[in-house]
C-alpha cells in the first residue's frame, strides 16, 4: 500500500480539525478517512465513555462495529477494552484463534465474518478517552504499517476528543466566573440602592439585605436582583 491515500487523509483531517462543526461529525470523517485510507480496514469504530462511565461504540462507520464490540461491552472484555484500559495497541490476527482469552468477542467476531481487528488507545499524555477500532475480514488483516498508518488517525481523534473536553471546562471555568462577577456586581448595587435610600454605612446596608432575604425566603442574589429592578423601576429598596 502506498502512503498516498494515508498524506492525502491525513491533509484532509488538518484541513477540517480547526472547522466549526459538531465533535460526533469530525470523529465520524476521521473514522470513515481511515477506513478508505487504510485498505485492509473494511469497517472502522470509536469507542467512548458513556454518562454512566460506561464502554458505548460512538462513532462508526458501518454496522458492523456496534455489533462486535457490544459482546466486548457485555462480558466487560475484548481487544478493544484492553486497548482503552492498557493504553496499549492490540492486534487480533486471527479472531478464532482467542477464544481461550475472549471467548465472547471470538465467536461474534467470526460469526459476522471478522477475522481480525486492530484497536489503538485514544490517548493523550496520560488521559485516554476510548479506542479506535479497525476490522477486516481477512486473518492477518493488518501489518505493522497499517498499525503505523491506524496510529496517526487515532491521534487525530485523541486530539480532537481532548481539545473538546479543554474548550468545555474552559467554558463552564468561564461560565462560573462570569456568574459569580454578575453576582457579585448585582448584590454590592442593591447595597448601594439601600445606603442612598437610607443614608447607612455599606455594613448595616449588607445586614438589611440579609434580613430582607430571609424574611423573604430568598437567595441574597435573588433580594438583591428584586432590589435593585425596584429601584429601577422607582420601587422602594430599604427599609
Amino acid at each position: 500500500m502506498t502512503h498516498d491515500p494515508i498524506t492525502a487523509a491525513v491533509q484532509a483531517v488538518s484541513a477540517f480539525l480547526v472547522a466549526d462543526m459538531p465533535l460526533g461529525e469530525t470523529l465520524h470523517r476521521i473514522a470513515a478517512l481511515s477506513r478508505d485510507a487504510i485498505g485492509p480496514a473494511e469497517a472502522v469504530g470509536i469507542t467512548l465513555l458513556d454518562e454512566h462511565d460506561q464502554p458505548a461504540t460512538a462513532v462508526f462507520t458501518d454496522d458492523l462495529p456496534p455489533v462486535i464490540d457490544q459482546s466486548q461491552y457485555r462480558a466487560g472484555t475484548g481487544p478493544c477494552l484492553d486497548a482503552y484500559r492498557t493504553q496499549r495497541t492490540v492486534r487480533v490476527d486471527d479472531a478464532s484463534a482467542v477464544a481461550d482469552r475472549w471467548p465472547d468477542f471470538s465467536r461474534t467476531a467470526v460469526t459476522h465474518g471478522v477475522l481480525s481487528t486492530l484497536s489503538l488507545p485514544l490517548a493523550v499524555t496520560d488521559d485516554c478517552f476510548g479506542a479506535f477500532n479497525l476490522y477486516a475480514s481477512a486473518r492477518h488483516g493488518f501489518n505493522e504499517q497499517d498499525t503505523s498508518d491506524a496510529s496517526v488517525f487515532g491521534t487525530q481523534a485523541a486530539v480532537v476528543l481532548a481539545n473538546a473536553r479543554a474548550y468545555w471546562v474552559a467554558f463552564d471555568l468561564a461560565r462560573g466566573l462570569r456568574e459569580s462577577i454578575d453576582t457579585r456586581s448585582v448584590i454590592d448595587r442593591a447595597i448601594g440602592a439601600i445606603m442612598a435610600t437610607k443614608g447607612c454605612a455599606e455594613g448595616e446596608a449588607f445586614k438589611t439585605l440579609v434580613r430582607r432575604a430571609d424574611e423573604e425566603r430568598l437567595p441574597l442574589v435573588d433580594m438583591a436582583r428584586s432590589m435593585v429592578d425596584q429601584r429601577q423601576g422607582g420601587g422602594r429598596n430599604g427599609d
